[in-house]
């Protein structure tokens, strides 16, 4: 493989690294927000069902991105060698 090549293709990981950062901490951050909105001690009819139903499927969209962008590094690592 060409240097150059090859360099593109780190920076490419590496962009894609930070992608996975920024979704992982989102998906954290959402998680542990949904945690707080269904605390066991909440009456059922206290629960915020829009903010759940909100939460949840911006938590569901970060999960399935970051799987996807981890698969895509996966696959640069394969071409690097790694």
């Amino acid at each position: 493989m060409m240097n150059l090549e090859r360099a593109a293709m780190v920076g490419q990981k590496t962009e894609k690294e930070l992608t996975a950062k920024g979704l992982a901490i989102r998906a954290s951050g959402l998680r542990d927000s949904l945690r707080l909105l269904l605390l066991p001690t909440l009456p059922v009819e206290a629960l915020e069902d829009e903010q759940i139903a909100g939460h949840a499927v911006d938590l569901a969209q970060a999960v399935i991105e970051l799987r996807a962008v981890r698969a895509e590094i996966a696959v640069i690592n394969r071409h690097l060698g790694a």
